[in-house]
């Protein structure tokens, strides 16, 4: 969190360095998520293969059903080491703030729950039908079953390589921003306004261009493309708003809360 007093003295320079330090402090999340998604991925490429290979049709995708919980456990245990750094992060900057561990583990569960097994569902969702689609290139072109295993294999693989990388930021900065947001309310600090800040480049949305120096109270939405968003990354926004969004929100407090 910011002190107004900041805000007053730095303006726009001290926005642009905390939208810097998130970023930052991201990165490392980012790097070990994606990692353990690229591994997911390639297992899955490799177990399909096999299963294509020996015949069973059912196999191969069900392989996909069965590493739902697999799947789900690593965002799971990504979800909860995410948000409680992000939370800790927050308070170590915050002077006089209550203890409020059990409502933020509460909040955490109920989010975990609310999203780990839609993201799942849609993941492996998307790689079924991709492996449906490489089945029915195969069969309409007469292809061999080593060229339409190599097909799945380098499908699969190569789909992995990106999807690990955009899904890997993507839910690092949701989970990120939700652990910001929780704890600036549970703070329950009177005064506390937030404003949305984005990095104006090239890479940029236009609707997230827009929103740039938006305001509202600790408890108030963004509008942003039409949506109303309570943080960057907020489901409420829809994959069109969220996908590798950069955004972050600014929380200022009252100046005795952060040493001003």
């Amino acid at each position: 969190m910011l002190s107004q007093k900041q805000i007053q003295r730095f303006g726009n320079k001290v926005k642009i360095q905390e939208w810097e330090r998130q970023n930052r402090l991201r990165i490392p999340f980012e790097k070990n998520l994606q990692r353990t998604l690229k591994n997911y991925f390639n297992d899955i490429a490799e177990k399909t293969v096999i299963a294509y290979e020996t015949g069973s049709d059912v196999a191969f995708l069900n392989n996909l059903d069965n590493s739902f919980s697999r799947l789900s456990n690593i965002f799971r245990i990504q979800y909860n080491v995410i948000a409680r750094e992000f939370k800790n992060i927050a308070l170590n900057r915050t002077q006089n703030v209550k203890d409020f561990d059990t409502e933020f583990e509460i909040a955490l569960a109920q989010y975990i729950n609310g999203n780990v097994a839609t993201l799942v569902t849609e993941i492996n969702e998307t790689t079924r039908e991709a492996i449906q689609n490489d089945i029915l290139f195969s069969v309409n072109n007469n292809l061999t079953l080593p060229e339409t295993s190599n097909k799945l294999r380098n499908t699969l693989v190569g789909m992995g390589l990106w999807r690990a990388s955009l899904i890997a930021r993507t839910e690092v900065h949701r989970t990120a921003s939700w652990a910001n947001e929780q704890t600036a309310v549970q703070m329950n600090i009177a005064g506390t306004t937030k404003e949305w800040v984005s990095v104006q480049d090239e890479r940029t949305r236009i609707t997230h261009a827009f929103a740039d120096g938006q305001q509202v109270d600790i408890n108030g939405k963004f509008e942003v493309g039409g949506s109303l968003l309570k943080y960057p990354g907020d489901p409420a926004g829809g994959p069109e708003e969220t996908i590798n969004c950069r955004c972050v929100v600014v929380y200022t407090t009252p100046d005795y809360m952060t040493g001003g």
